[in-house]
Parts: structure tokens; sequence; C-alpha cells
């Protein structure tokens, strides 16, 4: 059972990766965008780090008339690929 499980979740990683690899970025749609929003004020004050990469969702979403944008980084398209594949290689190890 655990070898099915583990090749079923490296099928499904590996395809994400591919889809973040190929995918530039995301819009989300209104409600979403203001649940994140809300979310994010009831957790934390305005941010004082601009290095840090939700700082800027709310200047986007005013900017794009309530609707949010999310760009993934590159480097996670690439260890999603990397983490698929090994679990799906290592799968075929494990007894069912």
């Amino acid at each position: 059972m655990l070898r099915h499980r583990l090749l079923m979740i490296g099928i499904i990683v590996l395809a994400m990766g591919i889809q973040f690899r190929r995918v530039e970025s995301y819009s989300l749609n209104e409600h979403v965008s203001g649940v994140i929003r809300d979310r994010m004020a009831q957790v934390q004050e305005p941010m004082a780090n601009p290095s840090d990469p939700f700082a800027s969702w709310s200047t986007a979403s005013s900017a794009m008339g309530g609707k949010m944008s999310l760009s993934p980084p590159r480097w996670l398209g690439f260890s999603m690929v990397s983490v698929g594949a090994v679990m799906i290689l290592t799968s075929p190890c494990f007894k069912s």
C-alpha cells in the first residue's frame, strides 16, 4: 500500500512542479484575494521588511482592481520536479 501512495504523491508533486515551471503567475479571483487580504491584516501589521515577498500584495491588489497575482519563485518548480521524480523512482523499492 505504501508503494502505491508514494507513486501517486510523486506523480502529483511532479505534475505540480511542471505546472509551476510553465506558468509565470497565477491571478486570484476577487473572493480569494479578499480572504487573503483579510487574513494578512489580522495576522500582522504592515510589513517593515521590503524584501518580504508578501509585502507587495496590498499594492498589487489595489492596482488590479481587487485581484491579486501570485508569482511562484523559479526554484520551486525545479525542486518539486526533483522531489516528484525521486518519489516515483523509489516507489518500486517498497513492498506492496
